[in-house]
Parts: structure tokens; sequence; C-alpha cells
């Protein structure tokens, strides 16, 4: 038998699908959340914060949920990778930690979990 290396696609839980039955691939992201119809009123800033990559919009945000918090940064490398040059979308790395009060209170009100559930790694 040949011995050959066998690669699957990683599949993520996007907020707002089923998170195990409805898991979404790296091109459903790329097409449906990050470079769905972006132009320059419709910018994005992406960023990581613990096992979630979030896509910030104006008013609102996006995330997938990661099994780790190396995963999200791998996931957020290969979208900073794919889209190189793209001057509509804005890579902020990890959040800083002075700003994760507010982000926690925005997945509050956006999601109903309690604030221990968004720190915690597996939500």
């Amino acid at each position: 038998m040949d011995k050959a290396e066998w690669y699957v696609e990683e599949k993520f839980n996007v907020y707002g699908y089923h998170p195990i039955k409805d898991r979404k691939s790296f091109d459903f992201i790329m097409d449906n959340i990050i470079l769905n119809d972006i132009e320059r009123d419709t910018a994005r800033r992406i960023f990581t914060f613990k096992n979630k990559l979030v896509v910030q919009y104006d008013s609102d945000f996006d995330f997938i949920t990661c099994k780790t918090p190396k995963e999200a940064e791998r996931l957020y490398d290969a979208i900073q990778k794919e889209t190189y040059g793209n001057p509509y979308l804005l890579f902020t790395g990890h959040l800083a930690k002075d700003m994760h009060r507010w982000f926690v209170d925005e997945m509050v009100e956006k999601t109903g979990w309690d604030r221990n559930a968004c720190y915690r790694n597996k939500t």
C-alpha cells in the first residue's frame, strides 16, 4: 500500500448556524462573511478573541468559534493570506486586554449567553 498524507478541510462553527449539524467550510466563510458585498462603506475589522475569529461591521459582528485559540489564529492567518491587498479589510490581531469587557458585553447582547460562557473556549 502507498502511504500518503490526506488532508480533510476543517469545518467551523459559525454563530447563527447549528454548531454540529451545520458546520461551515473556509470557502463559505470567505464568500458569505468576509467578502460578501464588501466595499468602502462596508469595510470589516477582523480580530481574534480567545478561540473566536470575529468579523466586525459598523454596528454588528459575526464570529466563528474554533476548537482552540491556536486554530482561530490559523483561520485568521489563512483569511489574511487569501485576501492580501484588499483595502476594505482591517486585520488587527488579538483583541487587546483592555477591550475584553466591551467585547464580552457585545457578545452577551448578541447571543444571550452569560458572561462566563463568552470567556470559555467551548461555547
